[in-house]
């Protein structure tokens, strides 16, 4: 199996797949998760789902939120909060932890500002 030998990178399994070169069974998710940065795991989610990423990812959130260090997180809140709604309805077990994650990370959000401001949307 090449995928276990030589470890490629996800986004080039990622290409492979969508050129229609490889199918991604359930065997290679699990290899995958297994070996690929916890970031990607979960940004590729969809992608990847399998009781192993599942499982990696309940494990990850869970000693962050333990020990209380982000440190390692590259992915921004506005993802992780994105990424909760649309987990929570699927009730993947990670999602608790998920939760006090995006809490803890709100609660470290800071931004101060000196006045005026102004802030400008659209609908």
């Amino acid at each position: 199996e090449l995928i276990k030998d030589w470890k490629f990178p996800y986004a080039f399994i990622r290409n492979q797949v969508n050129s229609g070169n490889m199918n991604l069974t359930n065997q290679h998710k699990v290899i995958i998760s297994k070996y690929i940065d916890v970031n990607t795991l979960f940004w590729w989610y969809d992608e990847l789902h399998c009781s192993c990423a599942e499982n990696i990812l309940y494990n990850h959130f869970k000693n962050m939120n333990q020990n209380n260090n982000y440190d390692n997180l590259t992915i921004h809140y506005g993802k992780l909060g994105q990424s909760l709604i649309k987990f929570k309805k699927s009730n993947y077990k990670f999602v608790n932890e998920l939760i006090i994650t995006c809490d803890n990370l709100l609660q470290q959000l800071s931004l101060p500002l000196n006045p005026p401001i102004l802030i400008s949307a659209d609908a």
